[in-house]
C-alpha cells in the first residue's frame, strides 16, 4: 500500500505479503488476527494505538523497516504458536504514560533500534539482538525470558525489570549505560547478568567524576572487555 493503511479490527489473511509504504495505524482496542506477513517500509511510520494482535498462520510475522510506535495502554502481540516473529530492523518506539505496559509475546528479533521512552515494554517469549541498540530511555524494559545480546548495544538510562537474565556476548555486543553518563538498573534479584568473552562493558567518566553505572540485583558473571572513556 502506498497510501496510509488503517487496521481497526478483523483478520488480515491471504497469500503473499502486506507491504506498507505509506504509513498508517493499527487502531482501536479490538482484537486483530494476522494470518500473513506484514512488511513496514523504511520510509513509513505505523502507530499502534491499542488492542491485541494475534499471530495465527505459519507465515504470520511483522517485519519493521520503518518506525513502529506503540502508544496507549492495552497493547499486546500474541503468538498462535512458536515461529511467528516480530523482526525489527527499523525503530520500535514505546510512548505512553509512565504506568502502563505494552507486551510483545511473540519471538522478537532486533537489528535496529528499540527506544522505550515512556511506560514499560515487556517481552515474554524471546528477545534476541544481533545488531542495533536497545535503550530504556528513562523508562522500563521488562522481560521474564533471557535478553540475549549477540551484537549491538544495550544502552540508555532506565530499568530492566522482570526475572529474565541478560547476556552480552558474541560479535562485540556492548553494555553501554547512559548517553554520556547514566545508569541502567536490573532490578529483580532473580535476574542475573552474564558478559561472555566477546562482550564489552563501556563506561564513560566525565570531567567532574560522574560515571556510568549498571546496577544488578542478581548475580554477575563478567568476562570479555572493559572499556573506560574519559571526557
Amino acid at each position: 500500500a502506498t497510501g496510509a493503511t488503517t487496521w481497526s479490527a478483523g483478520t488480515m489473511s491471504g497469500t503473499g505479503n502486506t507491504i506498507i509504504n505509506g504509513g498508517g495505524s493499527f487502531n482501536t482496542f479490538g482484537t486483530k488476527f494476522l494470518d500473513r506477513r506484514v512488511v513496514i517500509g523504511g520510509a513509513s511510520t505505523v502507530t499502534w494505538t491499542g488492542g491485541q494482535i494475534w499471530f495465527f498462520a505459519a507465515n504470520a510475522q511483522i517485519d519493521n523497516n520503518g518506525i513502529f510506535n506503540i502508544t496507549h495502554t492495552r497493547n499486546e502481540i500474541m503468538p498462535g504458536a512458536a515461529g511467528r516473529p516480530f523482526n525489527n530492523a527499523g525503530t520500535l518506539t514505546r510512548i505512553s504514560d509512565g504506568s502502563t505496559t505494552a507486551t510483545i509475546s511473540t519471538e522478537f528479533n532486533n537489528t535496529g533500534t528499540v527506544d522505550v521512552q515512556q511506560g514499560t515494554l515487556s517481552f515474554t517469549r524471546s528477545f534476541t539482538q544481533t545488531a542495533g541498540e536497545t535503550k530504556p530511555n528513562g523508562a522500563n524494559i521488562s522481560s521474564n525470558v533471557l535478553m540475549d545480546f549477540q551484537g549491538g548495544s544495550f544502552t540508555g538510562s532506565g530499568n530492566k525489570t522482570g526475572n529474565g537474565n541478560v547476556t552480552v556476548d558474541t560479535n562485540g555486543a556492548q553494555l553501554n549505560p547512559g548517553a554520556s553518563t547514566g545508569a541502567i538498573s536490573q532490578t529483580n534479584t532473580s535476574s542475573d547478568y552474564t558478559q561472555g568473552t566477546s562482550g564489552e562493558y563501556v563506561v564513560d567518566i566525565n570531567a567532574v567524576g560522574d560515571n556510568d553505572l549498571y546496577n544488578v540485583a542478581g548475580a554477575v558473571d563478567l568476562d570479555g572487555t572493559l572499556t573506560v572513556n574519559t571526557n
